[in-house]
């Protein structure tokens, strides 16, 4: 028909945002201040159902100033990784698909060393093959890898995502793994 509105399209973005905040503390004394400088780091997952006629500018946009205001993080959080992907995954047919994944998670762990408080920034990467029903869409993908990630790493579940790929393990040549090209 005419005019028309297209079928909004489903989109699952992952957006993770840095940034610090700094305290200061008047001592007893009243003559000393300290200061504690906090690191952060937070991911978010919002949904979106985007305007066919939208741009990636515009999710962009709208994806980082949502994830700035439901994180509370400043207007000028950096962002450390994004992600804007449609739910769907494209998978055809029934059987089940292998995805190679590999997430690498940050987060801030305290450290009380001789008394002074301080934290520290933690990273660590996690690879895995997760066999992928065709009935699951990228959010469902996404969460598995990640909890998967932060039980196997040991990390919090809060832990933000600072990398994170998911693609089907058959690299789509046409031929099997491994045999030679055809000349």
């Amino acid at each position: 028909m005419a005019g028309s509105v297209p079928d909004a399209v489903g989109y699952f973005c992952a957006v993770t945002l840095t940034w610090e905040t700094q305290t200061q503390t008047l001592m007893p004394d009243g003559h000393t201040t300290r200061y504690r400088t906090q690191g952060w780091v937070a991911t978010s997952f919002p949904r979106f159902g985007v305007d066919p006629r939208s741009d990636r500018e515009r999710l962009t946009q709208d994806v980082i100033s949502g994830a700035r205001e439901s994180l509370g993080a400043p207007h000028d959080a950096a962002v450390a990784f994004l992600s804007l992907e449609p739910k769907d995954l494209g998978i055809t047919g029934t059987d089940p698909v292998e995805y190679l994944c590999t997430v690498t998670l940050a987060w801030y762990e305290v450290m009380r060393p001789d008394g002074y408080q301080g934290s520290q920034l933690m990273q660590a990467t996690s690879s895995s093959r997760v066999s992928v029903d065709p009935r699951w869409d990228r959010e469902r993908l996404t969460q598995d890898v990640i909890s998967g990630a932060r039980e196997s790493l040991g990390a919090p579940h809060d832990a933000a995502v600072v990398f994170l790929s998911m693609e089907p393990n058959d690299l789509g040549l046409g031929r099997p793994y491994g045999s030679a090209p055809v000349a």
